[in-house]
């Protein structure tokens, strides 16, 4: 259930989807991300910093995040979720990435299914957001060739 420890982050706010062609549009007043029917794998990341979420979550602990979707005209051939935290080096080289251990309200088999889908990703240990990390959550959205995936955005909870 969301609170005001919650904040949504619109198709728009998201990153740039990687592979496949994709349209940011506007149904029925919901915007959505919707990516045309070709079989092949896109990315969806959800990148979720300071600057997404707002300042009054620093120091804040990030608890899960919930992705919202709709498969439609053919299940995906598969489906696969997973949470990096980066980490912004003081010396100014490259950021490092960690996997996060998270588990998941869906299995994989039920989240490639037509229908709508809300996944909740729960961090095995919360982590802090603060100016020096950041998370990214990707998406895996394995389609057939008819597969139409639909992106309405993510959620992100804190304790």
């Amino acid at each position: 259930m969301a609170d005001n420890r919650s904040v949504f982050l619109a198709p728009a706010d998201l990153a740039a989807p990687k592979v496949g062609t994709w349209t940011l549009e506007l149904a029925t007043n919901v915007p959505i991300l919707q990516k045309a029917a070709n079989a092949e794998t896109a990315i969806q990341h959800v990148p979720v910093g300071l600057q997404a979420v707002g300042e009054q979550f620093q120091g804040k602990q990030v608890k899960s995040i919930d992705i919202f979707y709709t498969i439609g005209t053919a299940a995906l051939t598969s489906i696969a979720w997973a949470l990096y935290k980066l980490t912004l080096p003081a010396d100014g080289s490259a950021p490092s990435a960690a996997a996060k251990a998270v588990t998941s309200s869906k299995t994989t088999t039920a989240g490639k299914a037509l229908g709508d889908h809300m996944v909740r990703l729960t961090l095995t240990e919360p982590e802090i957001l603060d100016g020096d990390n950041f998370f990214n959550l990707e998406v895996a959205f394995e389609a057939a060739a008819t597969s139409v995936v639909k992106v309405y955005g993510a959620r992100i909870n804190f304790s």
